[in-house]
């Protein structure tokens, strides 16, 4: 999708979304260079923005490194819910990527941080075996699927 099928998508849908109350005007530029003298963190998106499945998408990962080498902090915000933390992080080291282990921030990554607080409980979860179960062994659990309960 490129990005004028990416912004039909969003217009389609326009009914549906909250109305913007502040006026205001953007500025396209060619791209992340373009913002390295004002910015000192970016805050990057994975799919589709760093990676489509298991293929950086191209000149990403050198665009990244270029960054980071002028001392930008680059932070990737994800839904990849299932990945554990390690296997993530092995994924964007195969694709080119130096993130350090606290700059990818997943929605797993911020659940088990909020169970690691919670009081001790039973909780009932639903997770990719072949992906890795390694972060929530810690947790009294059942988990849903084929042949496998643990108390």
């Amino acid at each position: 999708m490129n990005i004028e099928e990416a912004f039909t998508s969003y217009e389609h849908v326009r009914h549906r979304l909250p109305t913007a109350t502040l006026k205001g005007s953007c500025k396209r530029l060619p791209n992340l260079d373009a913002l390295a003298d004002k910015m000192d963190v970016f805050l990057l998106d994975a799919f589709g923005v760093l990676n489509i499945g298991d293929t950086a998408i191209k000149g990403v990962p050198e665009r990244v490194a270029r960054l980071q080498n002028a001392g930008k902090r680059m932070m990737i915000v994800s839904n990849a819910a299932g990945f554990p933390h390690a296997n993530l992080m092995a994924k964007y080291k195969r694709l080119g990527y130096d993130f350090a282990p606290e700059d990818v921030i997943t929605s797993r990554k911020a659940i088990l941080q909020a169970l690691h607080k919670a009081p001790p409980l039973k909780w009932g979860l639903m997770a990719t075996k072949s992906l890795g179960r390694g972060d929530i062994e810690s947790f009294r659990h059942y988990v849903f699927g084929r042949r496998c309960h643990r108390l």
